[in-house]
């Protein structure tokens, strides 16, 4: 049984590796519109006092200076948050970009859009926010980090996720 687990680990590294260089080659022989700023970039914030780290998949500066954040995902649910993205965002359900967004913004890195990019093996697709459209979605979102991470100083750790939704599981 384990054998069979490890197989299956090796086999989903290949795919994912196959996939990622795939996605560079074409990234690459793109004509260059902007340049990589920062890969993988740790970066620490505050929201509501609260201190928060996290790491960017990727961080473009476009030519007019200002940036774009690039997240990529290899995983299920892409339909769902593809269309419904700012909806999850209004909903805290998604809280990563508006959290990155303000990281961003407190290191003087300005934003202007925020990109994810579904892995798949049928191909890569890409989902843009429009951060002028999203402004109330990203401070709702960015209130609720703030709620949640002072409900979890006081000890509150629900024990299972909403009906509906899996993001935790």
């Amino acid at each position: 049984k384990e054998l069979g687990s490890r197989y299956a680990a090796s086999l989903a590294r290949a795919l994912a590796l196959r996939m990622l260089e795939e996605y560079l080659a074409e990234e690459r022989s793109a004509p260059g519109e902007a340049d990589y700023a920062l890969v993988e970039a740790g970066l620490e914030w505050k929201v509501q006092g609260e201190n928060f780290r996290g790491r960017l998949d990727r961080l473009d500066r476009l030519p007019s200076g200002v940036h774009e954040i690039v997240d990529y995902k290899t995983g299920g649910g892409q339909g769902k948050m593809e269309k419904g993205l700012q909806s999850a965002i209004e909903k805290g359900e998604s809280m990563q970009l508006p959290l990155y967004v303000h990281a961003c913004r407190e290191n003087n890195l300005p934003v202007i859009t925020a990109s994810i990019y579904w892995l798949r093996r049928e191909g890569r697709k890409r989902a843009v926010l429009d951060l002028a459209k999203t402004a109330d979605a990203f401070e709702a979102a960015l209130r609720m980090a703030g709620e949640r991470t002072a409900k979890m100083r006081e000890g509150y750790y629900p024990s299972a996720p909403r009906e509906g939704f899996s993001a935790c599981r």
